[in-house]
C-alpha cells in the first residue's frame, strides 16, 4: 500500500518526538534494549501489514485473536520466567495486577490492533501507536 503524505509525514512527526523524548537516555548505553526495541517495532509493521494483506486475499472472518489471546496470556509470562524473571519477588496486589494484565489488558488491546488493519491502513494502525508512546508521558504528567 502506498502510504498518504499526510500519513508519511505524520509518521515522521512522531518519530521526531519520541527522538526527542529518549533523546537523553540514548547515551546510557542498553544496545540490547535498543535491539529489542527496534525489533518489535519491525515485527508489528510486519504483522500489520500481514493482517491487512491476508484480510484482503482470504475471508474477512479469518483471525488470529485466538492465537493473540494465547500468546498474551501463556507465551510472555513462559518468556518473562525464561529471561530470568523471579516470580517470587511479586507480592500480593502487585501479583493480582500483573495477572489482569496479561490475561486482560493484553490480550484485548492486540487483539483489537489485530482488527484495525482490516478496515484502517496498515501504517494509520501503526500510527495510532505511535501516537500512544507520545502522548503516555503528557496523560502521566497531568494525571500526577
Amino acid at each position: 500500500e502506498r502510504i498518504p503524505l499526510p500519513t508519511g509525514l505524520a509518521i515522521v512527526g512522531g518519530v521526531g518526538a519520541i527522538a526527542i523524548v529518549f533523546a537523553w537516555d540514548v547515551s546510557s548505553g542498553n544496545a540490547t534494549g535498543y535491539a529489542c526495541a527496534v525489533g518489535a517495532s519491525v515485527l508489528l509493521g510486519a504483522f500489520f501489514t500481514l493482517v491487512r494483506v491476508a484480510t484482503q486475499r482470504a475471508s474477512p472472518s479469518m483471525t488470529a485473536l485466538p492465537c493473540i489471546a494465547l500468546g498474551c496470556t501463556f507465551l510472555c509470562p513462559s518468556f518473562a520466567l525464561a529471561m530470568g524473571a523471579q516470580p517470587a519477588d511479586v507480592h500480593g496486589l502487585d501479583m493480582m495486577w500483573l495477572c489482569l494484565q496479561s490475561a486482560v489488558v493484553l490480550p484485548i488491546s492486540f487483539s483489537l490492533l489485530s482488527i484495525g488493519p482490516r478496515y484502517v491502513p496498515a501504517p494509520e494502525v501503526a500510527l495510532s501507536m505511535l501516537l500512544e508512546t507520545v502522548l503516555g508521558p503528557v496523560w502521566v504528567y497531568l494525571a500526577l
